[in-house]
């Protein structure tokens, strides 16, 4: 992970935060395999705030969908589809395999909606 803390550094320091996007998101997601959840979700949590500051909804979808594998990992299945269902609000295209495999997993949650409930920058309550 070194060499993800030296690339994160060069690209805050030449302020490239779609770099930056990107290794948080990678962060998130190896923190995530190492069973390391708290710091997993905060990197997710900063990949989704800079994704929102840059406006893309693509990069918005992935974080959100991490973070709700993230929370189904910790066992927080509201949580969980709080985020999945953010994530299907950042989705364009509803006929993609990604927004069926979201709507497949939310299924997957026991007694949880799988409905979305508004738009995608309402996600700053995810992981309260």
């Amino acid at each position: 992970m070194e060499s993800l803390d030296e690339a994160l550094a060069i690209a805050q320091g030449v302020r490239e935060r779609f770099v930056e996007v990107r290794i948080h998101l990678a962060f998130g997601q190896l923190h995530a395999r190492r069973g390391r959840f708290d710091e997993a979700v905060a990197y997710l949590l900063e990949t989704f705030e800079i994704s929102t500051e840059l406006d893309t909804r693509l990069w918005q979808f992935r974080a959100l969908s991490a973070l709700g594998e993230v929370f189904i990992l910790k066992g927080d299945e509201a949580a969980a589809s709080d985020a999945l269902n953010h994530a299907l609000d950042c989705c364009t295209d509803t006929d993609s395999e990604d927004y069926r495999q979201i709507r497949a997993r939310l299924a997957t949650l026991s007694g949880i909606s799988a409905e979305s409930s508004g738009p995608c920058a309402v996600a700053s309550d995810v992981g309260d």
